[in-house]
């Protein structure tokens, strides 16, 4: 079968929603804690309610396993080298856009399994956490792939290069804009 994330690498997670559906039908559920949307919609002033349907332009693509697409693939494997994350096994890397997304999702064992073995009769609205996305700024880089803010939390703790800890003194001196050194940092 596939390999298992490493134990207890996942922090408790904030919000995890996945709705199934199958193309001709969707199943649409409140937020946690949210009123009636009628009545939250008449609180609102008149221009922050939408009232119409989003075109198909603006709906969300099917997931799809980063592995599924050669392209994708290699950039997932090259960043997992370059974050020294050799734990995590690149089945539970997921895309949008038929595997070719700038965006890379991070999802649970149970989350992937799903996925895949439904393909075509589920979809997933939001799934995992955002971990990667296309490094289009950065041009020198050797990896074409950057961690996003979203995904620290989570891959920090696995994380074997690209990492330096500091301690709160040491993040105070570089948020007032001091220029410290590597070699002045706490190991």
């Amino acid at each position: 079968g596939d390999k298992p994330l490493p134990d207890g690498f996942v922090p408790k997670p904030k919000v995890v929603v996945v709705v199934a559906a199958d193309s001709e039908q969707t199943q649409e559920m409140p937020a946690e804690g949210a009123g009636d949307s009628a009545e939250a919609a008449d609180d609102l002033p008149e221009d922050a309610v939408c009232k119409e349907k989003l075109p198909d332009s603006q709906k969300e693509a099917k997931f799809a396993a980063a592995k599924s697409n050669e392209r994708t693939s290699e950039l997932v494997e090259e960043a997992l080298v370059f974050y020294g994350l050799d734990g995590v096994p690149l089945d539970n890397f997921f895309v949008r856009n038929e595997g070719e997304g700038r965006n890379v999702y991070l999802v649970s064992d149970a989350v992937r399994d799903a996925l895949l073995a439904s393909p075509s009769s589920l979809r997933a609205l939001i799934g995992g956490v955002r971990v990667f996305d296309e490094n289009r700024f950065l041009k020198a880089s050797s990896c074409k792939m950057r961690l996003v803010q979203e995904g620290v939390n989570w891959l920090a703790p696995l994380m074997r290069r690209r990492r330096c800890p500091a301690s709160p003194s040491e993040m105070l001196w570089l948020l007032e804009g001091a220029k410290v050194s590597f070699a002045d940092l706490a190991a």
